[in-house]
């Protein structure tokens, strides 16, 4: 029928093989359906298992879609082929991953185990923004804003603002003795308060 069979005598497909297909592949790799490798102790180059996962460079195909890299691993986009890549999503192994336009710091996102940058690719705070401006605009019924929400017991919240690292303002809410009055604060840090701003219409300062 035209049919070439291995592990079958009754194939279905031009090539029809039951069982693992290896090109050079290690016998350490029969267990994958499909393994392409350079038959060295780095393993699978590019492995498919019979779920349907893909890897590369010797990943586990755990999940769908998979890569290893000694120090990491990375995804180019590009707009024309074999053209420079115009965008990469990156992944240093245990640091960070990164999604990157153009390879500057300033057009990058950054995400680490503790916090995310946007403009820098070594965030300090859980979200850190380096550029000049921050904008929240909304249309229609919605109202555009920033909200900052904290537990009393925490003590303060609010909006700091930094001077080269180092807080010099903060606007924030507090409760006091009056807790139907509480206050819209305000402070310069090394001061103190510089106003206050009460529920029932009066100012401090």
């Amino acid at each position: 029928n035209n049919k070439v069979g291995i592990g079958t005598n009754n194939p279905q497909f031009k090539l029809d093989v039951t069982g693992s297909l290896g090109v050079n592949a290690s016998s350490l790799d029969t267990n994958w359906a499909f393994v392409v490798s350079d038959n060295s102790s780095a393993g699978s180059r590019y492995s498919l298992n019979k779920l349907g996962s893909m890897g590369f460079n010797n990943a586990d195909n755990y999940a769908q879609l998979q890569l290893l890299g000694s120090s990491g691993a990375y995804v180019d986009f590009t707009n024309s082929v074999g053209g420079d890549s115009n965008a990469r999503l990156i992944y240093y192994a245990g640091a960070r991953l990164d999604l990157t336009y153009g390879f500057a710091p300033k057009s990058t996102i950054s995400v680490t185990p503790n916090a995310i940058g946007i403009g820098t690719t070594n965030p300090f705070w859980a979200l850190d923004v380096s550029g000049t401006a921050i904008r929240s605009f909304a249309s229609g019924a919605v109202e555009p804003g920033f909200i900052v929400d904290y537990a009393s017991s925490n003590g303060y919240g609010g909006l700091f603002i930094h001077t080269n690292g180092v807080r010099k303002w903060r606007i924030g809410n507090v409760g006091d003795t009056d807790a139907s009055n509480p206050a819209l604060f305000i402070w310069q840090e090394g001061v103190g308060a510089r106003m206050y701003f009460r529920n029932n219409g009066y100012v401090g300062v």
